[in-house]
C-alpha cells in the first residue's frame, strides 16, 4: 500500500490459479486491482471461484500467483510466519449465510509449534445459532 493519496492498489493479484486436490480448476490466471476508495462485488453461480478467491486474500487457502496486500506479498502460496499474522489483521472473511456460523471462539494455532496466545482460553462448548 503506498502513502496517503497515491494510486497504488489496496490488493493486487497477478495470475492466480488453483486446482483442488479432486483435480478441479477453481482458478485459472485471475487479475484483480481494488484501488483506495473502491467498492467491489465478488458475483457468480455457485462453484464459480468467489469464496475460493476470498479464501486466498488471507491465506486460508494457498495457489500459484502472486497476491499483495499493502506490502505484504504472497508468492506461489508461500508467506512468512510474521507476514500471515499482519495478514490476517488485515483482511478478514465474513461468511455468506452467517446462520450457519457457530456462534463462539475458537482456540487455535498459526502452526503447530505456536504456544497458546497468552490470556486465551480453549473452548469446547461451542454451539450453533438458533434457528429463527
Amino acid at each position: 500500500m503506498g502513502p496517503p493519496g497515491s494510486n497504488s492498489p489496496i490488493i493486487e493479484v497477478e495470475n492466480l490459479r488453483y486446482r483442488y486436490d479432486d483435480g478441479t480448476e477453481a482458478l485459472s490466471g485471475v487479475d484483480f486491482r481494488l484501488q483506495p476508495g473502491e467498492t467491489i462485488a465478488l458475483l457468480g453461480p455457485n462453484g464459480s471461484g468467489k469464496t475460493t478467491f476470498a479464501l486466498h486474500l488471507n491465506a486460508i487457502l494457498s495457489g500459484k500467483g502472486t497476491i499483495r496486500v499493502g506490502d505484504i506479498v504472497i508468492r506461489d502460496g508461500v508467506i512468512g510466519k510474521d507476514e500471515l499474522i499482519r495478514l490476517r489483521r488485515t483482511v478478514g472473511l465474513v461468511v455468506q449465510d452467517s446462520d450457519n456460523q457457530l456462534s463462539c471462539l475458537r482456540y487455535w494455532r498459526m502452526w503447530p509449534s505456536d504456544r497458546p496466545i497468552k490470556g486465551s482460553r480453549r473452548s469446547n462448548a461451542c454451539t450453533a445459532p438458533k434457528r429463527r
